[in-house]
């Protein structure tokens, strides 16, 4: 009965060691995934992409706007080429709006990245977030520029 009970024992420290062992490796691995050099470009990337996204962010009113003086243009005007240009802008005016809300809802967020992604994949899908929000800008300060020139028409 002795030696069970030592046999217990043992068994029992032995594996309270092996989980406190494998508990700290878990936070190290955890901690030391990426260099302090690696979250410094993921976050200068990061930054990059968000910049633009904080410029634009803002003349989503404008894009607004611009979409009611299309609309309140298009119920007045009688020559017919005239409408499809407006109607050509309205579409041009939603497209770019949608566009940048596709955008912001399909973006995940860096420390969400961090968690399931190695260094090469966050870059990676950052590089292309930052192509997709340029073509984003491009798109909205293209349309607000057409309907403004829509609506002095």
């Amino acid at each position: 009965m002795k030696h069970i009970m030592k046999l217990l024992i043992v068994g029992t420290l032995f594996t309270l060691l092996a989980c406190q062992s494998d508990t700290g490796k878990s936070k190290t691995k955890s901690d030391a995934k990426f260099s302090n050099t690696e979250l410094k470009a993921q976050q200068k990337a990061w930054d990059e992409v968000m910049k633009i996204h904080d410029a634009i962010m803002p003349q989503m009113g404008a894009l607004d706007k611009a979409g009611v003086k299309l609309e309140e243009a298009l119920k007045l005007e009688k020559d017919t080429n005239r409408i499809a240009s407006l109607e050509r802008t309205i579409r041009e005016v939603k497209a770019a709006d949608k566009l940048m809300w596709d955008w912001m809802y399909a973006l995940v967020q860096l420390e969400e990245l961090r968690k399931t992604k190695t260094h090469k994949e966050i870059m990676t899908y950052l590089s292309k977030e930052l192509t997709r929000i340029k073509k984003v800008k491009e798109k909205m300060e293209r349309s607000i520029q057409h309907s403004i020139e829509q609506t002095k028409k």
